[in-house]
Formats: structure tokens, C-alpha cells, sequence
């Protein structure tokens, strides 16, 4: 049976001819970009993808709200062996760099033990059309950030990809394309991931 992730990028092309793995579930958190990937994905979705996004929220709010949510989402689900929870925070403080890498160790060492977490970059803006935050400090953010793959934690980073493909009308929110598009590479990116740590595990 085909993993949830392969099934979600066959959905993207077009409605594949078989059912994914029902033991696998998905959980997305992060803010207005994420919302938005969260309504154009939603007719090539799955009833095991969750989202978990709020516009203009950070670090308190994913402490705060986010986690619970997504606790209760996987106790609720007692169906789904496997969790996958990939996290896209940052745009909105990235001065809070060093709170977030203390909270995705913490989580990956005790209350998400077990569920394979990922961590992305944040994607750049269009400077001239953006004023809150500079491509500058957030690939600072990101430098600094990927420093958690020394703790076990996948970091994906897809910002020179959002460069060549990115369409904005405000400079930092994506259209409906572009966030498929980024969607679609995130899921390819962690099917490329699970399948290397399947192998490893052999």
C-alpha cells in the first residue's frame, strides 16, 4: 500500500486509482501562508490531512493553541499509527529564532516522540512590495535554524524553488499556484526523507 504522502502527490496530477496507507496522517501548522495552502489544496486533499494555521501568529501562539490542536487531533485519531507534522512558522517573528529551536528539540524528545516532525524554511518575500520582515534576516533565520538537524530534526528548505516560482500580489503572500506548488514540493521532499529513513532503518 502506498504511503499517504505518494498518494497526495499523485492527487495533485490527477485522482489516483488507489487508497494511501489509512495508518498515516498528516498535520500542518503555521500561519496566513499556510492558510492559504490550506484553501487551494483543499479538492486534492485527504481526510487524514489536518491544517493548523492562523494568519499572522508565531511562536506564543504555537505553544499556546497550536499544539493542543494537534494533540487532540492525533488522540482523536486512534486509527492512525504514524504521524507526520510538518511545521512552516517563523515569517511573523523571527526574532524568536532561538525559542522555536528550543520548543521543536523539546517536542522531538518528549511530547512528539515517536511522530516524525519537520521544520521548514521560511520562504522569502519580495522586498520591494514587502516592509515587515527582509530576505536578509530570514535567511539568517533559516541559517541558524537548520542547526536542528543536529538534534534529529528534518529541516526542508525550499527558498531558492519560492524564488523561481513565486507570484505575489502583496510580496509576501503566495497565490493559489505558487502554494500548490510549494505544497506539492514540501510532500516530495518528505517522501524523498521517510523513504531514506525506511532504508536506514533496514
Amino acid at each position: 500500500m502506498k504511503s499517504l504522502i505518494t498518494f497526495l502527490i499523485a492527487m495533485i496530477v490527477a485522482t489516483p486509482d488507489y487508497k494511501p496507507n489509512m495508518k498515516e496522517g498528516l498535520i500542518i501548522i503555521g500561519d496566513s501562508r499556510t492558510r492559504d495552502m490550506e484553501e487551494v489544496t483543499k479538492g486534492i486533499s485527504h481526510e487524514h490531512v489536518f491544517f493548523i494555521a492562523e494568519d499572522g501568529q508565531g511562536y506564543q501562539w504555537f505553544v499556546n493553541k497550536a499544539q493542543g490542536k494537534a494533540n487532540d487531533i492525533i488522540r482523536s485519531h486512534g486509527e492512525i499509527e504514524n504521524w507526520i507534522i510538518l511545521i512552516n512558522l517563523g515569517i511573523n517573528d523571527i526574532m524568536n529564532l532561538s525559542s522555536y529551536k528550543k520548543e521543536y528539540i523539546r517536542l522531538h524528545k518528549e511530547e512528539w516522540r515517536g511522530h516524525h516532525i519537520y521544520v521548514t524554511a521560511v520562504n522569502p518575500v519580495v522586498p520591494e512590495l514587502c516592509t515587515s520582515v527582509s530576505n536578509f534576516n530570514i535567511y539568517q533565520f533559516n541559517e541558524k535554524m537548520e542547526e536542528i538537524e543536529e538534534a534529529g530534526i528534518p529541516f526542508i528548505n525550499i527558498t531558492f524553488f519560492v524564488e523561481e516560482h513565486m507570484n505575489t500580489k502583496d510580496g509576501l503572500h503566495f497565490d493559489g499556484e505558487t502554494s500548490i506548488k510549494i505544497y506539492e514540493k514540501y510532500l516530495k521532499n518528505i517522501e524523498e526523507l521517510e523513504r531514506k529513513m525506511h532504508v536506514e532503518i533496514e
